[in-house]
């Protein structure tokens, strides 16, 4: 059993899977080192246990779900080959890509996240997972029907997928005709960034480095607990190197919520956090959307 408070810490998402080990980019130099990180201040209780990936493939019967394989298909690329593939986008629709693409070795990095359509009420999932080692450019979004074939996976899986490849909205996002686990786990690496090099001050480029990757910000500062969103209605905070910078935003989601269900904040300016979130682009605005926040010590 695994105890959840209204914040959710690193620790607590050690026991519902969400290992990880970081790869710090901060240094004057700009050299990527890598960090383990094997523990942060909990902020809340947790009686649960490391959860494991199980289940090996068979050759075409995959033990960790129902049914039988679909080979994987499609021109064999990477992760980084899509995202540095120049393909153009339009913030105001989706556009198809590629329409056979096969990515293998990836890693989950997220649990799943439902979707409901406010004009159709259809009912999609997906998750977010990255090449093994992460770092820029290594994220995408995977995308399906509820009920797909990423239904089973669990953060740390490691996977092979193949499908189709679109802009959705300006995010590379793949909708996955086959996902066939390996049976194996890996730590999620993020990659930790310096707080002034994202954002919207930062400019598209900058942000789009970090599409659907994982990466860490740390000992930043809430400028706003209560930013609104599009819907002109509190989801968000702002957070930065001081109470008086507004630099990114951080969104809500994974059962990690910025703002209490009445409204109320979470968290207080000036407070200092601990982000491991993934890099998106949401209703025409980037954000950092939070797997695990920590406050900082």
């Amino acid at each position: 059993m695994i105890t959840m408070t209204k914040r959710w810490s690193y620790v607590t998402l050690l026991a519902a899977g969400l290992n990880c080990a970081c790869a710090n980019t901060t240094g004057s130099s700009g050299a990527v080192t890598t960090d383990a990180v094997t523990s942060f201040a909990d902020t809340g209780s947790n009686t649960g246990t490391d959860i494991k990936a199980t289940g090996t493939d068979t050759g075409g019967t995959d033990t960790g779900s129902t049914g039988t394989d679909v080979p994987i298909s499609g021109t064999a690329m990477t992760v980084s080959d899509l995202q540095n593939k120049s393909t153009g986008c339009d913030a105001n629709k989706i556009v198809d890509t590629l329409p056979a693409v096969s990515l293998t070795g990836l890693v989950v990095v997220s649990p799943i996240r439902l979707s409901t359509s406010s004009k159709t009420g259809k009912v999609t999932e997906g998750l977010f997972a990255q090449q093994k080692g992460g770092g820029a450019n290594s994220g995408i979004y995977l995308a399906e029907d509820k009920g797909g074939p990423l239904a089973n996976l669990k953060i740390g899986d490691v996977f092979d997928t193949g499908g189709a490849v679109t802009e959705y909205y300006c995010m590379t996002e793949l909708k996955p005709v086959t996902a066939i686990a390996s049976g194996a786990s890996e730590l999620p690496v993020a990659i930790t960034i310096d707080v002034a090099t994202v954002g919207d001050a930062a400019g598209d480029a900058a942000n789009r480095t970090y599409e659907s990757t994982l990466i860490s910000l740390e000992n930043v500062v809430v400028s706003d607990p209560l930013s609104l969103g599009t819907d002109n209605k509190p989801h968000n905070i702002m957070v930065g190197k001081t109470a008086a910078d507004k630099t990114v935003r951080i969104g809500s989601a994974f059962y990690v919520y910025m703002q209490a269900k009445d409204g109320t904040a979470n968290y207080t300016a000036g407070q200092k956090l601990n982000i491991r979130g993934v890099m998106e682009f949401s209703y025409g605005l980037w954000q950092v959307t939070p797997i695990a926040v920590d406050i900082a010590k």
